[in-house]
């Protein structure tokens, strides 16, 4: 496991397999993104256990290893994990920790995907360019300002419907999915929303302003 700084203080760490890179990062991606465990303490097994009854996961039989693909983490995040808060640790998070601990920055935002995975690794970046480039962000907010009304809270009900995002990083979200895969914003009935995919041009232009020059892309 190796942390690479693809931009400046955006460090990517990249896994062959999506059960060592959720076993990595589940806990971080929790305690950072999830309604039910933003900001809170808790086991793997909390997780996994809550993880299971979310009804399209119960539908499908799944496993959070079986659709993740990437997790992105802000530096304060990792703080409680530091602090013991979340002891014991397991391995994996022994070993992304002991990387991210020697880390001098100021602040840094750590990033993961697996080998090869060019969409996942251009859809955490773009979390991370929201993070640490407030001309970035600026511009994403304002391009979503813009965007129809009704559009806007569909995708914002169909990412809440997820049980994934919290509400305080929806429009971060939003952005990425429409970056990379806005094809997964689909009805109940698992109809593509429509008319969605003129929205995708405008962050494409914003997104290739600010990446220039990141390696892997």
């Amino acid at each position: 496991m190796e942390l690479e700084e693809v931009y400046p203080n955006l460090f990517h760490v990249e896994f062959q397999s999506s059960e060592d890179l959720t076993k990595s990062f589940v806990r971080l991606h929790g305690h950072y993104e999830t309604p039910k465990f933003r900001n809170k303490f808790f086991s793997v097994e909390d997780y996994n256990k809550w993880f299971s009854k979310i009804p399209w996961v119960k539908e499908a039989q799944i496993k959070l290893s079986h659709v993740a693909r990437g997790f992105n983490v802000p530096k304060y995040s990792f703080l409680p994990f530091f602090e013991g808060k979340f002891d014991p640790l397991s391995e994996e998070e022994k070993t992304l920790l002991d990387l991210v601990d020697k880390l001098k920055n100021e602040d840094y935002y750590i990033i993961s995907s697996l080998e090869n995975d060019y969409d996942n690794f251009k859809h955490e970046v773009s979390h991370g360019l929201f993070y640490l480039n407030k001309n970035y962000k600026r511009e994403v907010k304002n391009e979503l300002s813009q965007i129809n009304e009704n559009d806007y809270w569909r995708m914002w009900d169909f990412l809440k419907q997820t049980k994934l995002i919290h509400k305080k990083i929806m429009d971060d979200e939003m952005h990425a999915h429409l970056l990379t895969n806005y094809s997964s914003f689909v009805d109940e009935d698992g109809q593509l929303l429509k008319g969605l995919e003129k929205y995708v041009f405008r962050f494409e232009k914003i997104f290739s302003k600010y990446s220039n020059g990141i390696k892997g892309l």
